[in-house]
């Protein structure tokens, strides 16, 4: 069984939480603004799925709960510079990104976002392969294969 989505959101990487001191114990917590990205994340997922898989998400939610391996794709489409030139533009399509943001990042914020959609827990994650590259209509492909043990 598997999942092949498109994803249609800008690739951002997972911020780190804030942390503050109230009434003598420390909290965590994320921003506005970074719950905003949690939940378009989260909305564009299920969109996704919805209009590009043949499986539900209980049904891959099932088949994480039964025990099989868990293989994770991500390709990153992350936008091109803005002041780059038009034919600099070109060259650059669908080349290798090696700037910030960190590519671990960008698996975090994908697989916690997947979550409880894809997959029960990351935890069950076997295998991971991903990559990160240029592109004028920055998007994440991901493919989600579950091999039975």
């Amino acid at each position: 069984m598997y999942v092949d989505l498109i994803i249609d959101v800008t690739p951002s990487p997972l911020p780190r939480a804030r942390h503050a001191s109230r009434g003598g114990f420390v909290s965590s917590y994320y921003t506005a603004i970074t719950k905003d990205k949690f939940n378009d994340y989260t909305d564009a997922i299920l969109k996704a799925l919805k209009e590009q898989s043949e499986y539900s998400q209980v049904e891959l939610l099932e088949a994480s709960k039964r025990g099989n391996m868990i293989s994770v794709s991500c390709i990153f489409y992350l936008p091109i510079p803005k002041g780059t030139s038009k034919k600099r533009t070109v060259l650059m399509e669908d080349m290798w990104h090696d700037k910030k943001p960190d590519l671990d990042n960008l698996i975090k914020m994908i697989l916690d976002r997947c979550t409880g959609i894809l997959f029960e827990d990351d935890n069950n994650i076997s295998r991971i392969d991903a990559v990160k590259k240029y592109s004028q209509h920055p998007r994440i492909k991901l493919f989600i294969e579950y091999k039975p043990l």
